[in-house]
């Protein structure tokens, strides 16, 4: 139930651009970092501070039980950025 070191970062890109951005790393049980919305798109955002940062345990469970839509794991507010379509974004994350 951590902060990532880069979410304020990448919440502050989202919201730049106009998402939506709902924080919920505090549920904790493996649930994503962020809900973000844009355009009637919502995302669900796992964050991972470092390129070696893998999925905790919890983290694997609830991602390979989720079956509602769009979940991707970013490290940069780039891949955030990507991941809610702004495909002008060159860099991409993980999606899961």
């Amino acid at each position: 139930r951590k902060v990532d070191a880069n979410q304020a970062e990448i919440v502050a890109a989202l919201r730049a651009v106009g998402c939506s951005v709902w924080p919920t790393y505090h549920l904790g049980h493996g649930s994503p970092d962020l809900v973000c919305g844009h355009r009637g798109r919502t995302v669900l955002l796992e964050i991972k501070a470092q390129e070696g940062d893998k999925l905790t345990e919890d983290e694997q469970k609830w991602h390979s039980s989720w079956r509602g839509g769009a979940l991707v794991v970013v490290r940069t507010p780039e891949q955030a950025l990507w991941a809610m379509g702004f495909n002008k974004i060159e860099t991409q994350g993980e999606r899961t």
